[in-house]
């Protein structure tokens, strides 16, 4: 049997006490154990199927973490984490897939959740239990209060990339797209893609991280 490698993938900070957390990496992962996942809204790293990944939905994670990868894949809800954590530790590139960048309150993110999940399913993740429905709920409501635009506008272009689904309707939707556009933000933007994860942000991502991962 295979022994499962792991990666050095986060530090974090627990007041004065710093605590490495060790990421398993099955043995097909390794090319990419510098790319790092933060899954969108109530959504696992399993949920992502190829990349290793912080379960921020599963487990007791803190909203700054001091993250050690080149690469910083996130999913939407998971995007505010990403910018978050890049706004005090600068020094990874952010790959963003159909982020939650406008300043909306919480209840509106929720009225959008609602209208998301009737028009393209919710397709629950079993691997998030239901009841971290809860505390989903108040980290949602802690980033909604996040200025997502302001951390943006301080990243250099050669550090970001945001992508989109041109059919997601209700969170990175045409107005978003339209401010990214309007602030010189680089935006990919993908035909036949929704707000959901598609198997073509995979491969814009291998294209994007394809150098480093030789």
């Amino acid at each position: 049997m295979a022994k499962r490698a792991h990666s050095k993938s986060v530090l974090r900070d627990h007041g004065m006490v710093q605590c490495r957390v060790r990421l398993p990496v099955s043995p097909h992962k390794n090319m990419n154990k510098k790319i790092l996942l933060i899954p969108g809204w109530m959504r696992s790293v399993a949920y992502y199927k190829k990349y290793e990944g912080i379960d921020i939905w599963k487990e007791n994670i803190p909203d700054e973490m001091n993250i050690e990868a080149d690469y910083v894949v996130a999913h939407s809800l998971g995007s505010v984490v990403a910018l978050q954590n890049w706004q005090k530790f600068p020094r990874t590139k952010l790959i963003l897939v159909n982020p939650l960048v406008l300043k909306r309150s919480f209840w509106e993110w929720m009225w959008r959740w609602i209208k998301f999940a009737l028009d393209e399913g919710p397709r629950i993740d079993k691997n998030v239990g239901i009841l971290k429905i809860f505390s989903g709920l108040k980290k949602f409501y802690q980033l909604s209060k996040i200025d997502a635009t302001g951390i943006l506008k301080n990243i250099s272009a050669n550090d970001l990339v945001i992508m989109r689904g041109c059919r997601d309707k209700f969170f990175c939707d045409n107005e978003a797209s339209g401010y990214l556009k309007k602030n010189g933000l680089s935006l990919i933007e993908i035909e036949e893609a929704a707000h959901h994860w598609n198997e073509k942000f995979d491969i814009e991502i291998d294209k994007i991280t394809k150098d480093m991962v030789k």
